[in-house]
């Protein structure tokens, strides 16, 4: 049996076709921003710092005045390494001899003596009060010590230990009180001031004699490392410069160091490609790996070796960083190039004879084509300038022009390539 369409059915498909095409263009429509938008890729202009950094190590030149440590034992140091120091100022306080212990014991033991004299007290009855507080102290930090280790507060027990330690000094001084002999006030007095006078002629002490920075060991470099006004002395400086990296100098510890001022110099070895993007006079920003501390620097000098590849850049420091004043070989970082600006990726910048834009996306939503001033790129993100900047004329007998450029947070077009210029993308 055959079946046949009837006029009725031919004439509603005829109707119901131009509706769905007219949907279907009107949802097209509608959804093409929708699908435009799935392919463009939009970053925020964020501030931030693009830099070249070159890691390198450095030789520290000081101008310093080395000192041998006259006491082999029982010496300490009562200053940091780094610390600056004025002329007299104690360095470090020297453990006494036997016979000067004697002078000191007999000068403890007269004060007790007459201080308890002058009180009106009786010297045997403080004697036997002072031993029982003392052993009274001892037992509880005998406790406490006990109860540190079972907790494994060993740090606690190593400091209760030394005040015993004290304490017991202290019971065999006044133990020792004991058995000084009878004197009137007026011969304590004189035997302390005659026990004084002995022990103001003795030195305990170590004193800077000229101010400047202190330091501990001498590594037998600072004599040898003088800047130059020759050529024969600059190969000289730059031979100790390469002997030093491949095999650092080895400080002796029975010498301490006062180096003159903060002014320093420093020799740093760079690549010949970037030496000769330099000039004397230039200031150089150097920065500390590990502190993160950052010091200008005056380019002084830059010396070249035949058998090396690398160039030595001779800077004249005024301030300390790193371990400059301990250490001969110290690792820095050079700061090549530094800016500071609107961080975008290289993909946003387009060219062209007008010069450098961005695709901005206005309150509106389009894409406004807006120019940039480029500060400077690597290999993924170019820092460009932000609002108001001045950009060089585009033929030489023009002048500058300032243009308005993009902010911080300004949403850019990172695929400027599938967009068109007042395209709505949002």
């Amino acid at each position: 049996m055959k079946r046949s369409w009837s006029w009725k059915h031919t004439g509603g498909l005829v109707i119901a076709l131009p509706v769905c095409v007219i949907i279907f263009l009107y949802l097209f429509y509608k959804m093409s921003p929708l699908i435009s938008q799935l392919k463009i890729d939009v970053v925020l202009a964020e501030y931030g710092i693009l830099e070249e950094v070159v890691s390198a190590e450095g030789v520290a030149v000081r101008q310093e005045t080395v000192y041998p440590v006259t006491a082999d034992h029982g010496l300490r140091w009562v200053i940091a390494e780094g610390q600056k120091v004025a002329r007299q100022q104690k360095l470090a306080e020297i453990l006494i001899s036997d016979q000067d212990h004697a002078l000191l014991l007999q000068n403890q033991l007269i004060d007790m003596r007459l201080k308890t004299l002058q009180s009106g007290g009786d010297s045997s009855v403080y004697s036997q009060e002072a031993v029982r507080e003392i052993d009274q102290q001892m037992n509880f930090l005998m406790s406490d010590i006990r109860l540190n280790l079972k907790n494994g507060q060993y740090e606690l027990a190593f400091q209760n230990q030394q005040m015993m330690e004290e304490l017991a000094d202290q019971h065999q001084l006044i133990a020792v009180h004991r058995q000084l002999p009878e004197m009137t006030l007026e011969e304590l007095e004189a035997e302390k001031e005659k026990i004084e006078q002995r022990l103001k002629h003795t030195s305990h002490e170590i004193k800077a004699e000229s101010p400047g920075i202190f330091a501990i060991g001498d590594d037998g470099w600072g004599e040898k490392l003088r800047l130059p006004s020759d050529d024969e002395g600059a190969t000289t400086l730059v031979d100790s410069f390469f002997h030093l990296i491949k095999e650092p100098a080895v400080v002796e510890v029975g010498y301490y160091r006062i180096i003159h001022d903060q002014r320093w110099q420093l020799l740093l070895g760079v690549n010949e490609e970037l030496a000769k993007q330099y000039e004397t006079g230039i200031r150089l920003l150097i920065r500390d790996p590990i502190t993160q501390k950052e010091v200008r620097g005056t380019l002084r000098e830059i010396l070249t070796s035949t058998s090396q590849l690398e160039v030595i850049l001779v800077i004249d420091m005024q301030d300390g960083i790193g371990t400059w004043h301990q250490n001969r070989v110290v690792p820095l970082e050079l700061i090549h190039q530094r800016h500071e600006g609107l961080k975008l990726p290289v993909s946003a910048i387009m060219s062209d004879d007008s010069g450098k834009s961005v695709y901005r996306i206005d309150v509106n939503g389009y894409a406004v084509k807006t120019p940039v001033k480029e500060l400077g790129r690597d290999d993924q993100t170019v820092v460009v300038g932000e609002g108001a900047v001045t950009v060089p004329a585009s033929d030489p007998e023009g002048q500058e022009v300032r243009i308005t450029t993009i902010r911080q947070y300004d949403e850019i077009i990172a695929n400027p390539a599938s967009v068109a210029e007042g395209q709505k993308v949002r």
